[in-house]
């Protein structure tokens, strides 16, 4: 199995070639002269770089640019099928798994939904959306370079191990923590070298990737409101022992403390609206809503999908504890924007889903509590990239290594 060990620490030539295959990526087809501007270095040295991307297949020559006089120079850019990864992602209702090419294309994808979301299930889930994305797959399975997997939890990056926080009962502060060797798992399933990497900090990179202008280079993505991850200074920051992101205290012998501040306490991955409207809702006339119709009068049928689409048809109850949820998350917000001054703010993890409504309660807040000089400057959008984040994401960070180590 090759090697794929993950970039943290770019030396000169991984900077180099991650810099000029993703101006090509981004800006492609370019000149050399054009690529030499873009990234700040000379035309002899872009010429060096590329002449060893030609040669390993990962750029090609297209028709010749209009000349300014003498021979026309020679446009580059990208050759989409020089290698592709598969990304994984574990997300609020269902797990995605995508096989991409350089270019991010998705060339094959699989989802599922399991009964449970316990970590014993998900991992099996994992093992079979590869295995599905695979035999779809009708390309060149030699030129895969490897996977990434975006997961909840706390991920020993070392290892590719993850503390997987599992629920044990219906109280929302009773977990256990389980220590998984997924990397380990998946490489030797596959023999495709892996990467094991938190859900929100692939979730950041693929909105990064595949969206921001070469302007942006401090960014925050919050999932869901449990953690986030973040760009600073153009790359990811994972904090020195990889761990970073995670928004929320948790002590079970001190949960009554948590438990009653949204700031502080660990919500569900849909911010606790489903188990808050189970809360509030009684099956009297008066409750016939949107959400009660949906759920067939049974409150135990009530799911987040139902809830985004009552929230659609203007469910009043809905409307009001997205509200309440969305203000704890703009509180979240405004600390992260006074503490980070980040120039953009992506609100995802599925609760994007719910609209306008959840992403300007989410402004407002961060207006009312942030300072000015920070907050005037952070545009806060939902994510583009909706339920392939994750999985997008994943493979996106995966590709960056295969440049980088080109």
């Amino acid at each position: 199995m090759d090697s794929l060990k993950e970039v943290t620490r770019f030396n000169e030539r991984a900077r180099r070639n991650v810099a000029i295959l993703e101006t090509l990526r981004k800006a492609g087809p370019l000149t050399k002269a054009e690529i030499s501007n873009m990234v700040g270095l000379n035309v002899v040295t872009v010429t060096n770089y590329i002449n060893h991307f030609l040669e390993n297949d990962f750029v090609v020559e297209k028709e010749l640019d209009i000349s300014q006089g003498g021979r026309r120079p020679v446009l580059l850019d990208l050759n989409p099928d020089a290698s592709y990864v598969i990304g994984v992602g574990v997300n609020m209702n269902n797990l995605t798994a995508v096989l991409t090419n350089i270019d991010g294309q998705i060339l094959s994808q699989a989802k599922r939904t399991p009964d449970k979301m316990q970590i014993r299930d998900i991992v099996a889930t994992i093992k079979d959306l590869v295995r599905e994305v695979l035999e779809k797959f009708e390309g060149d399975k030699s030129k895969i370079k490897g996977i990434g997997i975006g997961i909840g939890g706390i991920v020993d990056r070392q290892s590719g191990a993850i503390k997987w926080p599992e629920r044990i009962s219906e109280d929302e502060y009773e977990y256990v923590s389980i220590y998984v060797p997924l990397k380990e798992y998946i490489e030797r399933e596959f023999n495709l070298p892996t990467l094991v990497e938190n859900d929100a900090t692939v979730a950041a990179f693929g909105e990064y990737w595949f969206y921001m202008d070469s302007s942006v280079e401090n960014l925050i993505y919050l999932f869901s409101g449990v953690g986030c991850g973040m760009i600073l200074g153009g790359d990811l920051y994972r904090g020195s022992s990889g761990c970073a992101g995670e928004l929320t205290l948790y002590n079970p012998e001190q949960s009554a403390v948590a438990k009653d501040s949204c700031f502080l306490g660990r919500p569900d991955s849909d911010m606790g609206i489903v188990r808050e409207l189970k809360k509030r809702l009684q099956i009297k006339r008066e409750d016939i809503t949107p959400l009660m119709t949906l759920c067939e009068g049974n409150k135990d049928k009530i799911t987040f999908d139902l809830v985004v689409e009552a929230m659609k048809q203007g469910d009043p109850l809905v409307r009001d504890v997205v509200r309440e949820k969305a203000r704890c998350l703009g509180l979240k917000c405004a600390l992260l924007v006074n503490l980070l001054n980040p120039q953009v703010v992506v609100v995802g993890g599925g609760i994007e889903r719910l609209g306008s409504e959840l992403i300007d309660t989410v402004r407002e807040v961060v207006d009312s509590w942030a300072f000015h000089e920070m907050a005037s400057v952070a545009r806060i959008m939902p994510s583009r990239l909706g339920e392939n984040a994750v999985a997008l994401g994943a493979a996106s960070l995966v590709m960056r290594n295969v440049f980088a180590q080109l």
